[in-house]
């Protein structure tokens, strides 16, 4: 699909799979870093549920009772007991918004040297007229990702440690609390994102439970300075492309450029250049239709 499309009905990399997506990439990048930040003990993250903070309990009920079930490395927890509601300290993430961050967006341009097919020779299904070819694909647009985190416990002290905790790991700001995350984009070399305190530091526990347990919950609001890739990148010929934005061109890097590009691939056989068929290894030559074989 060209990088610059305006057909709405091709289909895009990221338009089916959900692990594509830049809402789900963050969310795990979210999760990764919760996992890696907070534990009910020395080696036991706190588990974390993609829930409102009214369904938290419940969802994490529904995954602790599946046989393969994401929390069974809380059973190897000593002198545990095991009823069949079972309440750790527990975090749920709930998405709370997108928001365009123009200051930080380069979608309206294009990496126009993104990846050459022919790096790797042993590339299945290239041929030698891929050797005049590059890949592009837009660049990135910048998006504001916010998520509610609520984290419950059943002790006032678990509850404190949990904050003292989180104010350790925003304490490195001057002017707002701010931590950097790891983000794993598909296809694209990691990042470090900033991650900032929207808001306050709540303690929004009920305090009337009633009949009910004490469960004493913080609520917080994160916003991270992602991003959203463009997974669909087109190949394009090399030389005419990049001609094909100067301004201005010398008449024998005109004359050379066209010499280069007839022979390696803007014509049905590039064979003709006997330079280019003394270099070895070659991909595989598959002449287009009209032209001669060999």
């Amino acid at each position: 699909m060209p990088v610059d499309t305006t057909d709405y009905t091709s289909a895009r990399a990221d338009q089916f799979d959900v692990e594509l997506s830049s809402s789900r990439i963050h969310e795990l990048a979210l999760n990764n870093w919760l996992y890696h930040s907070f534990f009910v003990s020395a080696g036991y993250p706190v588990p974390v549920v993609f829930a409102t903070p009214m369904d938290a309990f419940s969802e994490f009920d529904r995954l602790w009772a599946l046989p393969d079930s994401p929390f069974l490395y809380l059973r190897k927890l000593p002198n545990e007991a095991y009823p069949s509601n079972v309440r750790y300290p527990l975090i749920s993430v709930n998405r709370r918004g997108w928001a365009f961050r123009a200051t930080q967006n380069y979608s309206s341009h294009v990496e126009r040297r993104w990846d050459w097919p022919t790096v790797d020779g042993a590339q299945e299904g290239l041929t030698i007229n891929n050797l005049a070819s590059v890949r592009q694909e837009r660049m990135a647009s910048a998006w504001d990702f916010k998520f509610e985190v609520n984290h419950y416990a059943m002790r006032p002290d678990t509850q404190a440690l949990f904050v003292q905790r989180f104010f350790r790991l925003l304490q490195y700001s001057a002017g707002q609390p701010q931590a950097y995350i790891l983000t794993i984009y598909p296809g694209h070399n990691p990042q470090v994102i900033r991650t900032y305190l929207d808001g306050d530091v709540q303690d929004v526990t009920e305090k009337a439970p009633g009949e009910n347990p004490m469960v004493y919950q913080t609520a917080f609001t994160l916003v991270m300075e992602g991003y959203s890739y463009d997974n669909d990148k087109v190949t394009v010929p090399t030389v005419w492309r990049l001609l094909s934005s100067e301004a201005g061109l010398a008449p024998t890097t005109l004359a050379q450029a066209y010499q280069f590009s007839f022979s390696m691939g803007l014509r049905q056989d590039p064979t003709g250049n006997e330079v280019l068929m003394a270099a070895s290894p070659l991909p595989p030559v598959t002449l287009m239709a009209g032209a001669g074989s060999l």
